[in-house]
C-alpha cells in the first residue's frame, strides 16, 4: 500500500477503486446473465428434442381404427359336438284329438298319446348350430268316448267296417281306441348355442313313418241303457283287430322349446283307417316333449 501511495497520487487511486468497483459489477452481471442463457438454452434444447421424439413414435406406430375391427370367425372345426347332450331321447305326452270328425262320433275327456324316441344327432360341419336328426321310437294314441262303443271286429250287423254305436243300448263308462306305431322320426334342429343345447333355444321341424305294431279297443265298466251297472266297477273288455286300420303312418311334426323341455305338434297325413272301412278322421297332437343325453 506504501509503495502505490509512492507510485500514484491518492486521487488516482481514488478514481481507479471506483473503475474497478466498476468493473467487478460488470463481471458479475455478465456472469450472471450468462449462466442464465445456458439454463435456457439446455431447458429449450431438451425441450423440442422430446416433441420431436414424441412425433417421431407416433408416426412409427400405426394405431387401427375401431371401425376396421371385426370380431374373429368362430373354428368350429376346434369344437368335439361328439358327446355333446342334444335331444339323443326324448318322451311326448300330450293331446290328441281327431280332425274332420263327423258329427255321428263323439269324442270325450282327455284323449292323449305317449311316444317315445331314441335319435342320433349329427351337426352340420359348416354351421352346427343346424343338424340332421333320425331315430326309432314308438307312437301311441289313445281316443276316448262319450257313451259310445266301437265295433272294430266287423262282426255285429255283418257289417265289414267300423261301427261306432251309439248309447240307446249298452255301452261301457269309458271307452277308447288304443293304436301303437313303430316309427322312424327324422328332424331338421337348430340351436341358438350348439355347444350347450341343454342351454339353448330348440327348434326342429321334420317328420315320421311308422308301422302299425298294435290296434285294439278297451271298455270298462259296462252300463245298461239306464246306466245300472252290468258286471261291477272292475270290469273291462278289450277287443284286437287291426284290419279296418290303415298299416302306416305319416306326420308332420314340429318342436320348439329351451333346453331340456319344447312343444311338440303332430299332424298325422294318413287318415286312421282304410279307406271305406271307417271315417277319413286325422289326429292332432299337441304336448310336451322332455329330452335329454
Amino acid at each position: 500500500m506504501y509503495i502505490l501511495l509512492l507510485l500514484f497520487p491518492s486521487n488516482y487511486l481514488l478514481r481507479m477503486k471506483k473503475h474497478f468497483l466498476l468493473l467487478l459489477s460488470v463481471i458479475g452481471l455478465m456472469a450472471g446473465y450468462a449462466q442464465n442463457r445456458s439454463g435456457l438454452s439446455k431447458k429449450n434444447t431438451s425441450a423440442p428434442t422430446a416433441v420431436v421424439h414424441d412425433d417421431t413414435t407416433k408416426q412409427l406406430v400405426n394405431y387401427p381404427s375401431v371401425s376396421n375391427k371385426t370380431a374373429p370367425k368362430k373354428d368350429w372345426s376346434k369344437i368335439n359336438f361328439a358327446n355333446r347332450a342334444n335331444d339323443h331321447f326324448m318322451i311326448q305326452y300330450g293331446f290328441d284329438q281327431w280332425i274332420n270328425t263327423p258329427s255321428w262320433i263323439s269324442t270325450n275327456g282327455f284323449s292323449r298319446h305317449f311316444n317315445m324316441y331314441l335319435m342320433l344327432d349329427k351337426p352340420f360341419k359348416t354351421n352346427p348350430h343346424f343338424s340332421g336328426a333320425y331315430g326309432l321310437g314308438i307312437t301311441s294314441s289313445n281316443m276316448f268316448f262319450n257313451g259310445q262303443n266301437v265295433d272294430i271286429t266287423g262282426v255285429n250287423d255283418q257289417q265289414d267296417s267300423v261301427q261306432f254305436q251309439g248309447s240307446g243300448g249298452n255301452h261301457f263308462k269309458k271307452f277308447k281306441i288304443t293304436t301303437m306305431y313303430l316309427t322312424l322320426p327324422v328332424e331338421l334342429r337348430y340351436f341358438t348355442d350348439p355347444v350347450n343345447p341343454n342351454k339353448s333355444w330348440k327348434f326342429a321341424a321334420g317328420a315320421k313313418v311308422g308301422l302299425l305294431v298294435d290296434a285294439y279297443t278297451k271298455g270298462k265298466e259296462e252300463l245298461d241303457p239306464s246306466g245300472n251297472n252290468l258286471y261291477g266297477s272292475t270290469f273291462i273288455q278289450k277287443t284286437y283287430n287291426s284290419k279296418f286300420f290303415n298299416a302306416y303312418l305319416f306326420s308332420a311334426t314340429a318342436r320348439v322349446g329351451w333346453g331340456n323341455f319344447s312343444i311338440n305338434a303332430d299332424y298325422d297325413i294318413i287318415s286312421v283307417f282304410k279307406d271305406g272301412f271307417g271315417p277319413g278322421v286325422h289326429p292332432l297332437s299337441i304336448g310336451l316333449t322332455i329330452s335329454g343325453l
